[in-house]
């Protein structure tokens, strides 16, 4: 190796990276640094997390398993959990939109499964509408490519594909902080021993990541040294290395010892930012992953439950008050100030409850069907949907008109379709 002198190197222009000859007529860039007595006196940002410990923001996660053990489940609960401000196997997430990409099945098994997704955390389809998920084409003539990278067969150099820029442009658009990516291989398509190959697309999904402000999963396979070893990898170590959380889901063992068939460990085998080697034991409970035990003893989860539904009846309180004031309150976060867990937040009793405990008892409230949607009086075209408690009939607008004037409460079933009640 020549070491050159600093006249000289300033003659010649830095490397790209992989390359071993500078260029002779280019310079030497300056390097700038910090000092770091330069941040005394400044504020500390927190470090953000998608999923508190588990998922970092402006990082990627690698979700690890083998095939059919459940980690498009799992990764379908995270991002319910996340749109709708709720925890994940017992991890407060932050809320956001979301964007996942699945390759290996089929929508109407999608359907499927978010159905359980769904009523895992007692909401309808329509409480996830920012979720959002795209399924590759995928037909006899053609399957579309969903590489995110390129590679050079002579100089393993890596070009960013175009699917990369249509996936960051839909989860900008959606406002997307998180986006799951199922499987691996399905968008890398280098060598996976190759060290270079996998630093490229590690750092392009970190790229990705930083990109939406958000963070990047990207389930996968481990290789079948991986599962025999318990440590999730493949390939190339720099996939673990590069990862700032290693996840892997593995089947837990029953009793005499075999591999169970409905339960689960799931194990942060590393983390940058939390403690590695936290494992959490899942069981199967109609179409989802639940935590076993939930963490909480029996008086536990007795005092939990007095206390949601006592959420539930100030809630309904609340909203008998609110539409009493000649408020149109919504269940839409999108209403801004008339989004009723906000409204509800708003008054001195329900103060002691948070906006997330208010949110969980209207999600609630809504698929037991004691809250239902009704519309206001009105033109048609001027007519907004409410959310009210089953059997209201004096929701009086709040845009100014005459008080006499009623909402026409959609059928007993809770359906958008409303039953038109008023005299006109």
């Amino acid at each position: 190796m020549t070491t050159l002198g600093l006249d000289e190197a300033k003659r010649r222009k830095a490397p790209r990276r992989g390359q071993s000859t500078p260029n002779p007529d280019g310079y030497l860039p300056e390097l700038h640094g910090q000092r770091v007595s330069d941040w005394q006196g400044q504020d500390i940002p927190e470090r953000g997390w998608i999923a508190d410990d588990w998922i970092p923001r402006h990082q990627v996660t690698l979700l690890m398993g083998d095939s059919g053990i459940g980690k498009t489940t799992v990764a379908l609960q995270l991002g319910a959990a996340v749109v709708l401000g709720e925890r994940w196997l017992g991890a407060e997430t932050t809320r956001s939109p979301v964007l996942a990409v699945l390759c290996e099945d089929e929508p109407d098994e999608n359907m499927r499964r978010m159905r359980d997704v769904a009523a895992l955390y007692g909401v309808q389809f329509e409480d996830l509408a920012d979720f959002e998920i795209i399924v590759p084409e995928d037909d006899d003539d053609q399957c579309e490519d969903t590489s995110l990278m390129a590679f050079d067969q002579y100089t393993g150099e890596g070009n960013t594909s175009m699917y990369y820029f249509r996936i960051l442009r839909r989860a900008q658009k959606i406002k997307a902080q998180l986006i799951i990516l199922d499987t691996l291989a399905d968008f890398f398509s280098g060598n996976e021993n190759v060290r270079r190959h996998v630093f490229q697309f590690m750092t392009l999904a970190k790229r990705l990541a930083r990109a939406i402000d958000g963070a990047v999963v990207i389930c996968g396979h481990p290789s079948r040294a991986g599962l025999l070893q318990g440590t999730g990898e493949s390939g190339s170590t720099h996939w673990k290395a590069r990862a700032r959380s290693f996840l892997h889901l593995e089947r837990a063992k029953d009793e005499d010892g075999e591999p169970s068939t409905t339960h689960r460990i799931l194990t942060r085998l590393k983390s940058n930012y939390a403690p590695s080697g936290e494992s959490i034991r899942l069981g199967w409970q109609r179409g989802a992953y639940v935590p076993e035990g939930g963490g909480m003893d029996f008086v536990d989860r007795l005092d939990a439950n007095a206390r949601r539904r006592a959420v539930e009846e100030a809630f309904l309180q609340a909203l008998a008050t609110i539409l009493g004031r000649g408020y149109e309150p919504s269940h839409r976060i999108e209403a801004r100030s008339l989004y009723a867990p906000k409204l509800a937040a708003d008054l001195p009793e329900m103060r002691a409850y948070g906006v997330r405990e208010i949110e969980a008892a209207m999600r609630s409230l809504m698929a037991s069907g004691e809250l239902v949607l009704g519309e206001t009086a009105g033109p048609p075209s001027r007519r907004k949907k409410i959310i009210v408690p089953k059997g209201y009939a004096d929701g009086a607008r709040a845009s100014g008109s005459d008080p006499t004037d009623t909402f026409e409460q959609s059928a007993q079933g809770g359906s958008d379709t409303p039953t038109d009640t008023t005299n006109r």
